[in-house]
């Protein structure tokens, strides 16, 4: 029987990276959108969807198995169920990918470490959230436009009584940051990290 091929997707700045679970190849495929202030890139591709979905279609027929695919995308961690709808829809009507699995990268921002605090900012909020064996247990959101890191991480450590008390890892993504015990991960790290992951819980 057929089965179909799974690939692993990270939003970007302006489009997807993709890759291949099985042969770990990547791709990438952005666009050239007239972006809205604090709005994720892809709520402008149906401001213009006859001329993204064209751009779509072809190059989804140049990745080999894409096209019908399974796909897991990792999105933000402030995460809407409108975004979910919005991924959703241009994905089943472009690349006929009728099933998405969605996750955050707070859990994926370390490929070592299973208790951190990870940092993420998106262009809408900052996400603070504790993770403590590989899990969400705490997280909160906070203004892009108006925040002090330390306090913020302050606060999610005094939340947590192993964070207040004991030596935790500070993990980061989205934004620049000087702290001395602050780790920067970049979005393909993350990306890398999941594939490493769900790898591992295959073998």
């Amino acid at each position: 029987m057929f089965k179909k091929k799974e690939f692993v997707s990270k939003v970007m700045d302006s489009g997807f990276i993709f890759i291949d679970r099985q042969t770990k190849e990547k791709a990438l495929l952005e666009f050239n959108v007239e972006k809205i202030p604090n709005t994720p890139f892809y709520y402008s591709l149906f401001e213009k969807e006859w001329g993204y979905g064209d751009e779509m279609r072809n190059w989804i027929k140049a990745v080999k198995g894409l096209k019908g695919s399974k796909l897991t995308m990792i999105v933000s961690d402030d995460l809407f169920e409108s975004d979910q709808i919005l991924i959703r829809k241009f994905f089943k009507t472009y690349g006929k990918i009728k099933k998405i699995e969605f996750v955050t990268p707070n859990q994926y921002l370390s490929g070592v470490e299973t208790n951190y605090i990870a940092i993420t900012q998106s262009n809408r909020a900052l996400t603070a959230s504790y993770i403590k064996d590989g899990q969400v247990w705490n997280k909160k959101y906070y203004d892009v436009h108006n925040y002090l890191l330390g306090e913020v991480i302050e606060e999610i450590k005094g939340k947590n009584s192993e964070c207040e008390y004991q030596q935790v890892p500070i993990l980061y993504n989205g934004f620049y940051c000087d702290m001395e015990n602050a780790v920067h991960v970049t979005k393909e790290d993350i990306l890398n990290h999941y594939i490493d992951r769900y790898s591992n819980d295959k073998m």
